[in-house]
């Protein structure tokens, strides 16, 4: 047990991520619904899992790529990161 308090005070004297936010560039037709809250906070040595479901089919076929955006920030410098991705199974997907 202690060694489980001495830990999390270890983590919390350490810079914070905050501000972490997801934000979906979708096609129309689609939405994402996330499967959990967002974090709001993560120390260091902790790892951010983010669970999200696609749901609906896109209205133009040829539109199938999608992307996600994570913002946060630390020692009050803000980061974004984009991924796109398509919605479409590629060939080799399971």
């Amino acid at each position: 047990m202690a060694a489980k308090v001495l830990r999390s005070l270890k983590w919390a004297l350490q810079p914070a991520v905050t501000g972490i936010s997801l934000s979906w560039e979708l096609p129309p037709g689609m939405e994402a619904v996330p499967l959990r809250p967002d974090p709001k906070v993560i120390f260091q040595g902790q790892r951010l899992l983010v669970y999200s479901q696609l749901r609906g089919q896109p209205k133009a076929p040829e539109s199938s790529v999608g992307s996600v955006t994570l913002q946060y920030t630390i020692k009050d410098e803000t980061f974004k990161d984009t991924v796109q991705f398509p919605l479409q199974p590629q060939e080799g997907d399971r």
